[in-house]
């Protein structure tokens, strides 16, 4: 069986069971989908394993937490993604596997220096391959574009490098995964900075506080005694409050 070479149009060879294969005539890595072939590339890892720290750190920042993590393992690993090219310039990329976080839905390509796949150059890694058909991609690029009708100008599948991360805040383990090109941390779940946890707190001091004089209004007889409770409340809460924000460190 042969398929047509989407870079040089040369015919080439394939097997039943194959899935990657390269152009012999301008050695073009290609991936074939049902009966037809996409360019294949790679964008090779630039961020170190040991600088993973910095970029987690200043990811939480964004969400005012700034506290000491402890990083406690981290994989690279190679994830795929259908590019789709429009006729701007531009290009839309759509997960081409189960993504383990919604954020990569809405990843934008990394610039860089991409390159013909190569199986054995990413080796020592793991490679994940593509689970989503190019044309259940297609539709969903188009209906993320918000354009239905909207021609793609070429595709092409590509695999790119993310660390898969598991590190402590606090006393909990999180994960996330980091962009190995562009240093960019996806996740679903953060851990809670300084001004949420004392957001949180205060909220729950204050539904307490509305609560009790909610109840204290309507048990009690006369407004004499339900002004009483209420100054005996309001010092209890305040007390609570404080020795509650003392403890958290405020």
């Amino acid at each position: 069986m042969d398929i047509k070479c989407t870079q040089c149009g040369g015919q080439v060879p394939i097997a039943e069971d194959t899935a990657f294969v390269r152009c012999p005539f301008c050695e073009t890595a290609l991936y074939v989908e049902t009966d037809r072939t996409v360019p294949h590339q790679y964008l090779p890892a630039t961020l170190a394993e040991k600088d993973l720290g910095m970029y987690l750190q200043r990811r939480l920042a964004q969400f005012e937490y700034e506290d000491p993590v402890k990083l406690k393992k981290a994989r690279l690993v190679y994830f795929p993604f259908w590019r789709f090219d429009l006729a701007t310039g531009k290009s839309h990329a759509v997960p081409a596997a189960v993504a383990p976080y919604e954020d990569l839905r809405r990843l934008k390509l990394p610039a860089g220096s991409y390159k013909l796949f190569d199986a054995a150059a990413l080796e020592p890694h793991q490679v994940i391959g593509p689970e989503v058909l190019l044309e259940d991609a297609a539709e969903d690029a188009r209906v993320e574009i918000g354009n239905e009708a909207v021609n793609f100008t070429g595709a092409g599948l590509v695999h790119l490098p993310f660390y898969f991360i598991t590190y402590q805040a606090g006393s909990r383990d999180f994960t996330a995964v980091t962009d190995a090109a562009a240093g960019e941390t996806y996740a679903d779940e953060w851990p809670a900075g300084a001004q949420k946890v004392k957001d949180r707190a205060l909220g729950l001091i204050a539904a307490l506080c509305v609560a009790l004089f909610l109840l204290e209004s309507a048990l009690l007889p006369n407004i004499f005694f339900t002004l009483l409770a209420y100054a005996v409340t309001a010092i209890g809460i305040y007390f609570l409050a404080r020795s509650t924000l003392t403890r958290m460190g405020w």
